[in-house]
């Protein structure tokens, strides 16, 4: 009986450290809940959004600890209820925005919220929006992990890129990356 009781308890372990490392792992790899074609059409579509916001020093959108939606470091308000709220659909941040893509930016947040996506930034660096992933509570500059779209015409991988980031995992046309020295 001892026996058993001892590849029970060895078995317990292992499948422990397994279930703990595949925790950790998605952080590194890009998993989402839906297809990943389906997530980097969103993002394309989320991208062509953000490029219709006012110039400013940084052009993002995210979410803070409360639940309140910033644009461009500008607090809105509240996310929930967002999409209906007269005060936030008529923020200057959405002036050069038809009502309808209003709610695809509203529905789109939603859908890549879902996939682990939480906020977006210009990197001028590279001249591109970068999208937070799977941020954890601390948010600390060396957990940050973030998706980038790949094309062909402007390959995000070479020149600057590499002086700043390095890729983790690529799947279809997107690329999830880190800052160098991140481990």
């Amino acid at each position: 009986m001892n026996r058993y009781m001892l590849m029970l308890n060895v078995l317990v372990v292992l499948l422990c450290s397994i279930s703990c490392n595949q925790e950790i792992s998605p952080r590194n790899k890009i998993v989402f809940e839906d297809n990943v074609d389906v997530v980097a059409d969103s993002i394309k579509q989320m991208d062509e959004l953000l490029y219709k916001f006012p110039k400013n020093e940084q052009i993002n959108y995210f979410m803070d600890n409360e639940g309140s939606l910033y644009v461009n470091n500008e607090k809105l308000g509240s996310l929930v209820g967002a999409i209906n709220n007269t005060e936030i659909r008529n923020h200057k941040v959405f002036k050069n925005f038809a009502n309808e893509e209003i709610n695809d930016f509203f529905n789109l947040m939603a859908f890549l919220l879902y996939n682990h996506i939480d906020g977006a930034v210009m990197e001028l660096s590279i001249q591109k929006f970068v999208y937070g992933y799977r941020k954890t509570p601390e948010n600390r500059f060396d957990d940050l992990r973030e998706i980038v779209i790949l094309d062909g015409a402007n390959n995000t991988l070479s020149g600057d890129f590499k002086k700043i980031y390095k890729v983790l995992d690529e799947k279809s046309n997107l690329a999830l990356i880190a800052p160098l020295g991140v481990e």
